[in-house]
């Protein structure tokens, strides 16, 4: 397959110029503090108010999924566990299956402090860095899917863990990337 002038190709794909491939962790600078996992909440954290609470069930493919059941932890657990709040528009991304790195950007929910649960990866690429809407739906695709299902393990629940998906490439705009 020939190539564009304005293109160069890599081992998959033929991509601009100013383009390359990343890995994700690279993309996050490296930083744990904007590549990390939600906090480990039990059953008996959980409450009908108090801090909202975002499970897997709520990322969707490409898109928040608001369900009827809300979650809540009481705040006294959320200060024992020293739970992670979100930020509106972090990257959300699911590594349990079904599929397993399925993501969505996390809309303001009017909830005021929101958490969630440890197999969701929060992802906080630098706004300068990377566009959130480029990255959702990059993580929407056959490719992406495929890339996260080669690293999918476990028996009883199948899931990728955040070191893995760390590791994955994608392309990206270079120009975009500034830490």
């Amino acid at each position: 397959m020939e190539v564009r002038p304005e293109l160069k190709r890599t081992a998959a794909l033929a991509l601009p110029e100013d383009w390359d491939i990343r890995k994700i962790f690279e993309i996050a600078g490296y930083q744990k503090a904007r590549f990390n996992d939600g906090d480990w909440v039990e059953a008996e954290h959980i409450t009908d108010k108090g801090i909202r609470l975002i499970q897997t069930g709520n990322i969707g493919v490409g898109r928040y999924v608001e369900k009827e059941g809300k979650k809540y932890i009481y705040k006294a657990s959320f200060e024992k566990l020293k739970c992670k709040l979100l930020i509106v528009g972090d990257l959300l991304i699911c590594r349990l299956s079904e599929p397993a790195g399925r993501a969505c950007i996390l809309p303001d929910l009017g909830e005021g402090n929101v958490i969630t649960s440890v197999d969701v990866t929060i992802f906080r690429p630098n706004p300068d860095s990377a566009d959130r809407e480029y990255l959702v739906q990059y993580f929407s695709t056959p490719q992406w899917f495929d890339a996260v299902l080669e690293h999918v393990g476990g028996t009883t629940h199948k899931r990728i863990s955040r070191g893995a998906l760390g590791k994955i490439s994608i392309p990206i705009g270079v120009t975009q990337l500034k830490f």
